[in-house]
């Protein structure tokens, strides 16, 4: 899907929603349907948003995903990830998100997070 805004007059931004990465579905169309998002860029992605959540804690397909993607496009790719966290507000009364990352955050997730989380 692809959105697109006018930020200011002179600079239009364009949002590609991908399909998830469901490993149910047959690798080939997960790919194709990826392949269809990458052309709608023409080859000029600022930012690739990889959303996550606070409430759920980080699973091997979510690893799976990330490793995927990187290998599906390449792993340069990881210059302009960018991580969302939702679920903000589930979090403990004075616990930040680094708090809570550093404390529940499984080697998988820094492992798989190592090129793009500074």
């Amino acid at each position: 899907m692809l959105l697109k805004d006018s930020i200011r007059r002179w600079q239009i931004l364009d949002v590609i929603d991908t399909p998830g990465f469901d490993f149910n579905v047959e690798s080939g169309l997960i790919v194709n349907e990826i392949g269809k998002c990458i052309d709608l860029a023409d080859d000029d992605v600022h930012a690739v948003l990889f959303v996550l959540s606070v409430r759920t804690s980080f699973s091997k397909k979510e690893r799976a995903a990330i490793q995927y993607f990187k290998k599906l496009v390449g792993t340069k790719i990881s210059d302009y990830m960018i991580l969302v966290y939702t679920g903000g507000d589930k979090l403990e009364d004075n616990d930040s998100l680094n708090d809570h990352l550093d404390c529940s955050r499984p080697e998988d997730l820094k492992e798989a997070l190592k090129d793009v989380w500074v």
